[in-house]
């Protein structure tokens, strides 16, 4: 989620991860699912390309951004 956040898509996250982007991309519609995250919109790198080079964007929402300060202060001890 911290990579989404930072403006990353799937397909790159999975590469810098070295995992399967089918992996990435289920844990991407689970955190939609919980609306954690939501998508912005496709980018199409090229257009004269069909279905190549199109990437989504998702931003996390306010939910998200909630559990993730949440896990932060238990991860690092921090108190509000």
């Amino acid at each position: 989620m911290k990579m989404l956040e930072a403006g990353y898509y799937p397909a790159y996250i999975a590469r810098v991860l070295g995992k399967p982007r089918n992996a990435i991309h289920y844990y991407v519609k689970w955190l939609e699912s919980l609306k954690f995250i939501e998508r912005l919109q496709n980018f199409e790198s090229d257009p004269h390309k069909k279905n190549r080079g199109v990437i989504t964007l998702y931003r996390v929402t306010q939910i998200g951004s909630s559990f993730l300060d949440g896990i932060e202060r238990v991860a690092f001890g921090r108190r509000v």
